[in-house]
């Protein structure tokens, strides 16, 4: 079997990709990356989950007209001359206070259950190997990039405060889930500002100090890319640089 290099991708919404394509510019939008692979569970389409998609292109995101960092991601990383594949689960408007929660007393089952992310994020990691397995790969796990916090920002200066604890605690708990007790991770800081994102400053310092303490967690500062007029998710072209930015972190902290 081929050896095959394996990031994870966990996050929230700008995890998923609710950048809309017709935001990027029109000389960007050729890239179709055939060595890099996907499996992705989480608020996708229902026919760009649970298989292997071999080949990265626009439209990959939570719906078709819609782009995420696995694009910039896989354009970086497909100059390698080699293959990759990406496991994906991410969900939209998710926190760490509750859906990301490690501890819970039933199995979740939807969104709505305490853990739900957590819980799919293991399992979404363990279906995609064996996915990879069938399709004759090798697969090995080189880290983790993570994009979430933006819903952390917005609810009590005590949950954003909480946030260094609870990541601290998802971290850990995903490389117990995973045996891979050093595996390393990219955290990419959020863009969100006040008044809307009101706690913003918060979440990306706990993200900062995280990283700080952590000898196996990097962070990354996406302060220069401004989110788009939702206030929430980036447009094309940043959207674009936002990928290519964790390529770039992947090539060189992970590879």
């Amino acid at each position: 079997m081929k050896k095959l290099d394996v990031i994870l991708i966990g996050g929230q919404s700008n995890a998923v990709g609710l950048t809309e394509i017709d935001t990027l510019d029109e000389k960007y939008r050729g890239g179709h990356y055939e060595n890099v692979y996907l499996y992705q569970e989480g608020n996708f389409r229902a026919e760009d989950k649970f298989r292997v998609i071999r080949g990265i292109r626009l439209g990959m995101g939570c719906k078709p007209h819609q782009m995420g960092i696995e694009y910039g991601m896989a354009g970086e990383l497909s100059v390698m001359g080699r293959e990759f594949g990406f496991i994906r689960f991410a969900y939209g408007g998710t926190d760490l206070t509750f859906h990301w929660q490690t501890e819970f007393d039933r199995i979740p089952e939807t969104v709505e259950d305490k853990g739900y992310c957590f819980y799919s994020f293991v399992k979404t990691v363990k279906n995609g190997l064996e996915a990879y397995r069938r399709e004759g790969f090798d697969p090995v796990i080189r880290g983790m990039v993570w994009h979430q916090g933006e819903s952390d920002t917005n609810k009590t200066v005590v949950e954003a405060r909480q946030y260094k604890q609870n990541l601290k605690k998802l971290f850990t708990a995903i490389r117990k889930e995973l045996c891979i007790p050093d595996l390393r991770f990219i955290v990419g800081g959020i863009s969100t500002v006040p008044p809307l994102s009101e706690f913003a400053d918060i979440v990306r310092d706990c993200q900062k100090s995280f990283c700080e303490e952590d000898p196996y967690s990097v962070y990354m500062d996406n302060t220069d890319l401004p989110v788009g007029p939702d206030g929430w998710h980036y447009s094309g072209n940043d959207d674009l640089k936002l990928g290519r930015r964790f390529g770039k972190y992947i090539k060189k902290y992970f590879l």
